[in-house]
């Protein structure tokens, strides 16, 4: 059924993509814990060109983060449009259901709060009217 074929797109493709994101994401800002007295120090030297195996490390997942999100999102998009897809002839849509996260402070200099993010964790569905 239709149904059917929403939730398992739900279980298996949406929601595992954007628990890998949370993942990476605490997984990364535990690591930034340890970072500054990790960060450019290679065999007593400090400097340029002495990058730590740390400091490489943070770098890739910085990337992996970026790049787990928008994987997030793009799985996330495209179960919601087969869902429509399978729910427009009986006049009822959906959208994403987005769950929204507060990101830490980069820097005292930051005006306010952390940024919002947005993350998909479902699909909300409505009557066409």
């Amino acid at each position: 059924t239709n149904g059917k074929k929403i939730y398992d797109a739900i279980s298996l493709e949406m929601a595992p993509a954007t628990y890998k994101s949370d993942e990476m994401d605490n997984l990364f800002q535990k690591e930034l814990l340890g970072y500054t007295g990790k960060q450019m120090v290679k065999g007593g030297l400090v400097g340029f060109g002495t990058e730590s195996n740390h400091e490489k490390k943070v770098y890739q997942m910085t990337y992996q983060c970026a790049a787990l999100t928008n994987n997030a999102n793009l799985v996330a998009t495209d179960v919601s449009i087969r869902a429509n897809a399978l729910l427009a002839p009986h006049g009822i849509m959906c959208a994403l259901d987005l769950r929204l996260t507060r990101l830490p402070k980069y820097t005292s200099k930051q005006m306010g709060q952390g940024y919002d993010v947005n993350k998909p964790c479902g699909l909300k569905f409505m009557a066409v009217e």
